[in-house]
C-alpha cells in the first residue's frame, strides 16, 4: 500500500467522521468512524471468538470441499461415463447463487457450524472442480504416449505426469476457493 492509499483512506474516514457530525445523522442510522472503533475495542474478545470460529468452519469447509472435488476430477478422468452424467448437473449448480442453497441447508441442518462448513464446501467445490479437470485432462498426447512407451500404468500416469502438470492450476483454483470458503462461512 502506498502513501496515496493511506492518505485517500485516512480522508475518507475523516470526511465521514465530520459529515455525520455535521449533518447530525442518528448513529444507529450511519456511526461515525470513532464509534465504530469504540465499538470494536470495547467487544473485541467477541469478535475475536467469533472471529476464530468462522475461520475455522472456512478451513474445514476449504479442506472437505478441496479434496472432494480433486477426487471428483479424478474420477471424471478415469471414468468419462460418470463426466458425461454429471459434470453438466455440476456447472448448473454452480450457477446457481449461494443464497438459494443456503437458505434450504440452514433449514434442514440448523445454524450451528455443520450448515456453515456445507455451504462452505459448496462454494469451495466448484471452483476447483474445472480447473482441476481441465488440467487433469489437458496433458498432451505425446505426454502420454511416451507414458505408454514404458508401459505406465494409469496410475503411473496419474501420479508422474497429469497431477504433476495440474498442480499450477489447482493451486491458482485454491486463491479463489479459500475467499469463497469464509463467504460461505
Amino acid at each position: 500500500m502506498n502513501r496515496y492509499s493511506i492518505g485517500s483512506i485516512i480522508g475518507i474516514l475523516l470526511l465521514w467522521e465530520l459529515l455525520v457530525r455535521w449533518l447530525e445523522v442518528p448513529k444507529f442510522l450511519l456511526p461515525t468512524p470513532s464509534t465504530i472503533l469504540a465499538y470494536a475495542i470495547v467487544k473485541s474478545k467477541l469478535l475475536a471468538s467469533h472471529t476464530l470460529m468462522t475461520f475455522l468452519e472456512a478451513g474445514i469447509g476449504f479442506v472437505i470441499g478441496s479434496l472432494s472435488a480433486i477426487l471428483t476430477a479424478v474420477f471424471f478422468l478415469w471414468f468419462r461415463p460418470l463426466k458425461e452424467m454429471f459434470y453438466l448437473y455440476a456447472v448448473i449448480l454452480n450457477s446457481t447463487p449461494i443464497v438459494a442453497i443456503a437458505a434450504p441447508i440452514v433449514i434442514i441442518f440448523g445454524s450451528g457450524m455443520g450448515s456453515k462448513v456445507i455451504t462452505a464446501v459448496i462454494c469451495v467445490f466448484f471452483p476447483v472442480l474445472g480447473p482441476t479437470f481441465k488440467s487433469l485432462a489437458s496433458v498432451g498426447a505425446s505426454e502420454i504416449k511416451w507414458m505408454d512407451s514404458y508401459h505406465s500404468s494409469r496410475w503411473q500416469k496419474f501420479w508422474y505426469l497429469q497431477l504433476p502438470f495440474a498442480l499450477p492450476q489447482i493451486f491458482a483454483s485454491f486463491k479463489v476457493a479459500w475467499t469463497l470458503a469464509v463467504i460461505g462461512a
